[in-house]
């Protein structure tokens, strides 16, 4: 499929998407030629369509209060890529079912829908690790980060599509006694949205090191930097300010000096701004930091957790079902790790790391791995200690994309090795292209 045609189809969705929260019958158009383009489109286009209508997932909707219906194109792309796959691993679908097998007595008491969800993610890893060796990163990198943009750019002007705010609900919080909102593109949740920007922004520069993205990068650089700031969020001060830092030594590799002054003077230009009191939105950010706890109160729910873990050993053994209902109230754990112990135990939490980590170390370079590719995966890590992704629908996603950084450039370098230990053809015969009459 060309890329001109993938490129009006993303257009097209967005579009319907967004016309559709003022006339449902937009979005069911939306989801019928998604599901066409399932049909006729090669595997990387159904992947690169699936990173594209993610950030859009909370407007794919048939009407506010339902379930998001970017959930049942996943599961018919699944569904699509199981027929068309020749073979199998056996040893993984077993691991896999192992997972499901162990989490069936929880489904049969409510949680069906979150255990067809996770076992849904776990085959789409399972595939796409198996169709793709990180070549196509550029192509998966600018659908999401393209499609996270053009969300972001639309909830900021939400004022022109008000039918848009009873899908996508703004967050507010209040400080120095003045009422903010906390912006969160068209996601439910700025901490969600971080995810993303961090996620992107990563990949981003990743292939700006690798010479795969020129000015491009500094106009998602610039956006990313502004909406993140927006959001309030303080993982993604500590993130943005670990990525800048990579990108400054990134600079110092290709030796860019004037980029590195030329950074230093944004730098101190926008810390003036930001104290002269011209930058609110950076100023909120950074006054967070001292207010209350720094982890904004999830040390205190992390605790109520650990406790319940030493009080009830076997519930840490086995765990507690994906359907069990969360403990303080109804806090969430706030921790992807937490969640892991409290709703699966130890043993199934094993039983989810046999099944994923043998897919994202596949491919993995065999020597010496560059430390750009080791950024995206190591931020993800950091963000899932804050946040509950266990059961969030973005979560394979999240996985695809931090793989494909880590194994960015092995192919390249699996073909490099190759040429490089083929013999040379001896020097008295011709080389293809050069042969005469």
């Amino acid at each position: 499929m060309s890329r001109r045609i993938q490129m009006a189809v993303m257009g097209g969705n967005c579009v319907l998407l967004i016309a559709g929260t003022a006339y449902p019958i937009l979005t069911a158009m939306a989801l019928v030629m998604d599901l066409v383009c399932l049909l006729l489109y090669e595997k990387r286009d159904i992947y690169a369509l699936l990173f594209f209508l993610m950030p859009f997932a909370v407007v794919f909707k048939l009407a506010p209060d339902q379930f998001s219906l970017f959930q049942i194109y996943v599961l018919a792309a699944v569904l699509v890529l199981a027929l068309r796959r020749q073979q199998y691993a056996v040893r993984m679908i077993l691991l896999i079912c192992l997972f499901v097998i162990y989490n069936i007595p929880d489904a049969m008491v409510g949680g069906y829908h979150t255990l067809l969800k996770m076992a849904a993610s776990l085959l789409l890893l399972y595939f796409f690790t198996e169709d793709d060796e990180g070549e196509q990163l550029p192509y998966y990198a600018y659908a999401f980060s393209g499609s996270l943009l053009l969300s972001s750019l639309i909830s900021k002007f939400r004022f022109l599509v008000p039918s848009i705010d009873a899908y996508a609900k703004e967050e507010t919080w209040r400080q120095d006694g003045i009422d903010s909102i906390r912006f969160a593109g068209l996601y439910e949740d700025p901490n969600y949205y971080t995810v993303g920007l961090i996620l992107s922004l990563s990949l981003l520069l990743l292939l700006y090191a690798r010479g795969r993205i020129g000015y491009g990068f500094y106009v998602f650089f610039i956006a990313f930097s502004y909406f993140g700031f927006e959001t309030g969020s303080k993982s993604f001060l500590f993130l943005y300010a670990l990525l800048c830092i990579c990108l400054l030594v990134i600079w110092y590799e290709q030796k860019r000096y004037r980029m590195i002054g030329a950074a230093f003077a944004a730098f101190f230009g926008v810390a003036l701004f930001t104290f002269s009191g011209f930058l609110y939105s950076i100023e909120r950010v950074l006054g967070r930091l001292f207010i209350g706890d720094i982890t904004t109160g999830r040390t205190e729910i992390w605790g109520g957790y650990l406790q319940e873990f030493l009080s009830d050993p076997l519930g840490l053994l086995f765990g507690h079902g994906m359907s069990a209902p969360p403990l303080n109230g109804g806090q969430v754990p706030h921790s992807t790790y937490l969640d892991c112990l409290y709703y699966l135990g130890i043993v199934g939490s094993i039983l989810l790391l046999a099944a994923v980590v043998p897919l994202l170390i596949r491919h993995l370079p065999r020597g010496h791995m560059n430390w750009h590719n080791l950024i995206p995966v190591l931020l993800l890590c950091a963000l899932y200690m804050f946040l509950s992704e266990l059961t969030y629908g973005e979560l394979p996603f999240h996985l695809m994309l931090a793989w494909l950084g880590m194994v960015y450039g092995e192919a390249e370098a699996r073909v490099f090795q190759m040429e490089k230990n083929t013999l040379p053809a001896p020097a008295f015969l011709p080389v293809r292209g050069e042969m005469h009459d």
